[in-house]
């Protein structure tokens, strides 16, 4: 009819395609990410359909035998998140560790926040629907866990390293590029996280298991 707007979005159903078993069973390869993360940005730690940069950044992972690749802040280089996963890691003393949602930039007078009416909150990473439930199974399960500002330094001191999103649940990380994480294989807490959470969605999505 006259005046009524034509469609702009197009949606489409497509089966699921969950991750393949092997990556959780052997770990998954990570890159770094050429491209920065903008704490600044608008669109920064928001669920949008805006992906481009990060669709971009994930086929640079596929084409380097990759399954993902992390974002890092530029100039003071603050692990933000990957391209569609939370990163947590476990440091040598056990602790679990992730990035805060909010970006906390280096004191100087250039990188003060404008904490005047209407400023953009600047963002680190999206605050991931699973992310969170980790971190609450973390407390439950007496898991010390934390957010906190990491590094690259973090990265490659860290005993384990698992993502986590809502489709590939906790996904273990055995290798950054070339970088081996412990001994190449799941760590003990990412197997038992990783156990954990699972019940806990089969327990919603289909009742206890029998």
């Amino acid at each position: 009819p006259p005046g009524q707007s034509e469609p702009t979005v197009m949606i489409s159903a497509v089966p699921f395609q969950p991750y393949p078993a092997e990556l959780y069973e052997k770990g998954m390869t990570v890159i770094i990410s050429r491209h920065c993360q903008n704490p600044f940005g608008p669109l920064t730690g928001h669920k949008s359909t805006s992906y481009m940069d990060r669709l971009i950044a994930l086929r640079e992972a596929g084409l380097a035998h990759a399954g993902e690749a992390l974002w890092f802040t530029h100039p003071d280089k603050q692990l933000a998140e990957g391209c569609v996963s939370n990163v947590f890691i476990v440091g040598a003393d056990g602790h679990i560790a992730t990035p805060p949602w909010q970006y906390s930039p280096v004191s100087s007078p250039s990188t003060q926040q404008d904490h005047s009416p209407g400023a953009i909150v600047p963002r680190l990473a999206l605050p991931g629907i699973t992310r969170k439930r980790i971190l609450w199974l973390c407390r439950e399960n007496k898991f010390p866990a934390v957010e906190k500002i990491l590094t690259i330094h973090d990265i490659l001191a860290a005993r384990e390293i698992f993502l986590t999103n809502a489709i590939m649940g906790v996904m273990p990380v055995t290798r950054v590029e070339q970088h081996v994480v412990g001994d190449e294989k799941p760590g003990p807490v990412t197997q038992k996280l990783a156990a954990i959470y699972n019940a806990v969605i089969q327990e919603q999505s289909h009742g206890p298991k029998k």
